[in-house]
């Protein structure tokens, strides 16, 4: 390849071993900084009930954090994760494999999202799996990694048709067997479910041209390092890089690039496009994008201290829902936990993981959750302590009475008038 003996030589100095390690160590002090965010603590009261499926996504999330902490579910996927994004590098191109997990975890990402526990976690680890499996030829890997994969997030099923096509007659029946017998209980649970979270996944409305948000979302999130080499694998990849490339990234990215014409694509569903991508194109680093990759890394870490030490300066109802301490000390302000009424999931959560007790009702025009399949919402919200945003809680109260220095979290729902 073009770029295979600059790759050695970079490789020899182990710099990008030793880059690795600092960013390992970084992101256990993230873990332990950052707060739990209100996402993670939805998927951990999953796990308060163990079932088939959910509302919003497949079990696999709520199965680990039933057994695991948050941060150990989130860190042990990730970590994982790219000890096979490794191995299969390594077994596509041994002399620059090392480049493929420093690419992934010096984007912010790898960095900071390898911290936070929801589905990408688990659908990055076992999408890596099938990766080794498919590169290490061993066939009944791959099938349980695709089957693992259904059974964590819905965006795996981008990446089956190619993955199929690549596989041979045998390998493909062996690999359809085991998916049908290992995602059965999530697809019973689903007819019995009104075709949930297929169902919620759809729902989703056309809201307008939002290319322009997708693309630099990838730049931010994934990282120029990730893109570049996406480009060089079209320009400079061999026929079986570009053939890969098209097969195992090609769907994903492409149908979220056409989609983001007509709806708001999140930035964080192309992942498992972009690892196929740190797979194929780590033997296309050359000396001077090697550089790149450990400048860039740097600056993430940067960015992830500087906000990780700035967190507890940034008011509660700014940036990311997390459980606070401003917030948990508004909910202790209140003597009756039972009349905690929360009108998001993401309140929802955060209320039950602090260790209170509360009821839930949406809001009408809000979006569904979790809870909407509880009976948890009481009819009447008049004299309750009513969770959420202003904006919110105006829709539901005439008017209200706030606690002092909690007003962006919670007031009394009072109707008199």
């Amino acid at each position: 390849m073009a770029f295979s003996t600059a790759a050695r030589q970079a490789v020899s100095s182990n710099r990008f071993t030793l880059a690795i390690g600092v960013l390992v160590c970084l992101q256990v002090w993230l873990a332990y900084a950052l707060p739990v965010f209100a996402d993670e603590t939805y998927y951990w009261s999953w796990s308060e009930s163990l079932s088939w499926g959910y509302y919003d996504h497949p079990p696999m999330i709520a199965w680990l954090l039933s057994i695991l902490p948050i941060r150990l579910v989130s860190l042990g996927c990730f970590y994982l994760g790219l000890w096979f994004v490794f191995l299969a590098a390594r077994l596509y191109d041994p002399h620059s494999a090392i480049f493929a997990p420093l690419i992934i975890i010096s984007s912010p990402i790898g960095l900071v999202g390898g911290v936070v526990a929801t589905p990408d976690g688990p659908v990055f680890l076992f999408w890596s799996m099938f990766l080794y499996g498919f590169f290490a030829r061993r066939d009944w890997l791959s099938a349980f990694s695709i089957g693992a994969a259904i059974l964590s997030k819905m965006t795996i099923w981008l990446c089956i048709p190619g993955a199929l096509l690549l596989l041979s007659g045998r390998q493909r029946i062996r690999v359809i067997c085991v998916v049908v017998l290992m995602a059965s209980g999530h697809a019973l649970w689903s007819v019995n479910n009104d075709g949930l979270p297929w169902a919620f996944q759809g729902s989703r409305a056309i809201d307008g041209f939002n290319l322009p948000e997708f693309l630099a979302g990838q730049l931010g999130l994934m990282g120029p390092v990730l893109c570049l080499l996406a480009w060089r694998l079209l320009e400079r990849g061999t026929v079986e890089q570009r053939r890969l490339f098209v097969y195992l990234s090609g769907p994903t990215l492409v149908a979220c690039l056409v989609a983001s014409c007509c709806l708001r694509v999140e930035a964080n569903w192309p992942l498992l496009g972009w690892t196929v991508v740190a797979v194929l194109g780590a033997g296309l680093v050359d000396g001077r994008l090697a550089k790149g990759v450990l400048l860039y890394g740097g600056l993430t870490a940067a960015l992830a201290v500087i906000a990780a030490l700035n967190q507890t300066a940034l008011p509660s109802e700014k940036g990311p829902d997390r459980l606070s301490v401003a917030y948990v000390d508004c909910l202790s302000k209140t003597r009756d936990p039972a009349n905690f009424v929360a009108l998001r999931y993401q309140d929802m959560s955060m209320v039950l993981y602090g260790g209170h007790s509360a009821n839930y009702h949406r809001p009408p025009g809000r979006r569904r959750s979790q809870y909407d399949l509880e009976s948890r919402g009481p009819a009447q919200l008049c004299g309750k302590m009513i969770l959420g945003p202003p904006v919110l809680r105006s829709l539901v109260c005439s008017s209200e009475s706030s606690i002092s220095g909690c007003e962006p979290f919670m007031a009394m729902c009072d109707c008199s008038n």
